[in-house]
């Protein structure tokens, strides 16, 4: 396998990017952005302000400078040139349930301060996002095919995190099972 630098991970809520990208990152010695910190406006409260496309595109070209990155998100529509970039595109999609489980699971995780948040996540919000990833998963999973068709040679679909971690160590066998 030849050596992997760049990384792109795409999937919906709850499918294991962000637990994919810190694992590739702490073995692989990569810094990994997550797309919403740079699509969100972070310096709101809420989930609902988004940061204007000229910085949004900026931040994005500013991470492309770098040799190595690993880059996560649910976004694909104004993503190309980290896709053309990426030495392999990791497409996580899991069960939708799992992901549902997730979802829920970690807001009840920052509710209760296991887990840090910067926003105030409600039930209504827990549920607009419940409710955004099953269409996310039903038209917007066939979009991003589509739209990496030219890349085939280096995507690969997974449906667990796990999964790629193993294929970008070098682990994950074409069988399915980790190599020995």
């Amino acid at each position: 396998m030849k050596d992997i630098k760049r990384i792109h991970i795409v999937g919906g809520a709850g499918s294991g990017k962000t637990h994919a990208s810190r694992r590739i990152s702490e073995k692989l010695g990569i810094l990994a952005y997550d797309l919403d910190n740079i699509f969100w406006d972070n310096t709101d409260d809420s989930y609902n302000k988004k940061a204007s496309p000229e910085v949004r595109d900026q931040k994005l070209k500013e991470i492309l400078l770098n040799q190595s990155w690993i880059i996560e998100g649910v976004y694909f529509k104004w993503l190309r040139e980290s896709f053309q970039k990426a030495d392999v595109i990791i497409l996580l999609m899991p069960n939708y349930a799992i992901c549902t489980l997730r979802i829920i699971s970690r807001f009840i995780q920052r509710k209760i301060g296991i887990m840090p948040s910067k926003k105030k996540e409600t039930i209504k919000g827990l549920i607009e996002l419940i409710k955004w990833n099953q269409q996310y998963n039903k038209e917007d999973i066939p979009d991003i095919v589509a739209l990496l068709k030219p890349y085939n040679d280096k995507m690969k679909v997974f449906s667990k995190a796990d999964e790629a971690v193993d294929y970008v160590n070098g682990t994950f066998s074409r069988s399915g099972a980790p190599r020995s």
